[in-house]
């Protein structure tokens, strides 16, 4: 669970607080829940009074939700929608958030103020902690960072920019600084567009169109996988949240992001959890013809498997071949690529877990990344044992 620890209420006049206030005075209702500062800079919710199984926690209306559907219905979207890469949805969200938070005027500006400078996914921690990153979120780093630049061409292409009909762009084009700040509360607040249905009762977005919702006021509370919430809405689009396990008062008011890999929670929220039941080691086999890269297999292996999948293993033999120990020595090696980013820092980490390397421990983020390779690590040679019994079985 990330930032447990709370002190201090909000200021009257702070941006979350006047997000609230927003809110409220647009029909949303959070009437037992408080929000409060962390030390950390972080918001977190307390319930003021018990909350029973079943209860609403907090209602946003349709008005207030912010989704990929209503941006690309803005004049902004229009714009785009016919151009590369801004047919993104999630480019034009994140150009969306930006305009919000530049005109004061707009209907999320209060909503687009209220986050935080600094957002909590890796593509803003400083570089001595990006470089610790190892496996499969630090190639997920590097694409991101190399998606922001091409979106970063694009709002500084001179020639048929689009974005000069924006008013609000039209002389200062988006910045680096603030696309990685959009981008960075887009994949760390996003909700599944298709999850939210509009007022007539018709989704919103269709299954595989990557269209996003943004939900002001409820994406402020945080996570736990030890409680269970969710989450509907009425005829007039109005989202509920509803807490399916009972929170004492005083207490803080979780929310359950979902069964999330440390990779997934690491890459999009910059924290990990320690022994996250959820927690998977995803795997690839691909080859390249002319350039392309094409995925021969794919999977995710959890630490609990009794073999490996008879899918990975033909994929190292010939047909009609039996599995050799030859082979087997070569996927071993093949693992052994993935095992072995992870091991520099291995004693480092496991040390720090135990309670060593006090003068790191007050970086929360070392924890997390040493969370998240500890779990990598034990799946892996879990995998890598299985791997051991079938050579033993071969060469019997």
């Amino acid at each position: 669970m990330k930032r447990q620890r709370t002190e201090p209420h909000l200021q009257q006049h702070s941006p979350t607080s006047t997000l609230l206030q927003h809110l409220q005075s647009t029909g949303a209702s959070f009437p037992n829940l408080t929000f409060q500062q962390t030390p950390n800079a972080g918001i977190t919710a307390r319930a003021t009074q018990a909350l029973a199984i079943g209860e609403v926690v907090f209602t946003l209306p349709h008005s207030s939700i912010l989704t990929t559907t209503k941006v690309q219905e803005s004049h902004l979207g229009q714009v785009l929608q016919s151009t590369q890469p801004a047919s993104s949805t999630e480019f034009q969200l994140c150009l969306y958030l930006i305009l919000a938070l530049r005109d004061t005027t707009n209907p999320f500006h209060c909503y687009a103020a209220s986050l935080s400078s600094t957002p909590p996914d890796p593509t803003h921690w400083p570089v001595h902690l990006q470089s610790r990153v190892r496996g499969t979120v630090a190639t997920a780093i590097n694409k991101a960072l190399q998606e922001l630049n091409t979106w970063f061409d694009f709002c500084h292409n001179k020639t048929q920019n689009p974005l000069s009909t924006i008013p609000s762009f039209n002389r200062d084009k988006p910045t680096m600084k603030e696309l990685k700040w959009a981008r960075g509360h887009m994949v760390s607040r996003r909700f599944a567009e298709q999850l939210i249905v509009a007022a007539d009762h018709t989704t919103a977005g269709t299954t595989g169109t990557h269209n996003y919702s943004m939900l002001p006021g409820l994406d402020l509370l945080n996570h736990s996988d030890q409680v269970e919430m969710k989450w509907d809405m009425d005829k007039e689009g109005t989202v509920r949240f509803i807490t399916m396990t009972p929170v004492a008062k005083g207490d803080i008011c979780w929310n359950n992001y979902g069964q999330k890999s440390n990779t997934s929670l690491l890459f999009m929220h910059g924290f990990a959890l320690n022994n996250n039941p959820c927690d998977n080691v995803e795997l690839s086999l691909k080859s390249q013809h002319d350039g392309v890269v094409n995925i021969e297999w794919q999977d995710c292996f959890y630490g609990n498997e009794t073999c490996v999948p008879n899918e990975l293993l033909f994929n190292f033999i010939e047909e009609d071949e039996e599995l050799c120990r030859e082979a087997i020595e070569y996927i071993v090696s093949w693992l052994n690529s993935y095992l072995s980013p992870l091991l520099v820092f291995e004693k480092e980490e496991e040390d720090l877990l135990l309670g060593g390397n006090e003068q790191e421990q007050h970086d929360e983020r070392l924890v997390w990344i040493a969370h998240h390779h500890s779990s990598q690590r034990r799946i892996l040679r879990h995998i890598e044992m299985l791997l051991n019994n079938q050579f033993e079985a071969v060469k019997q």
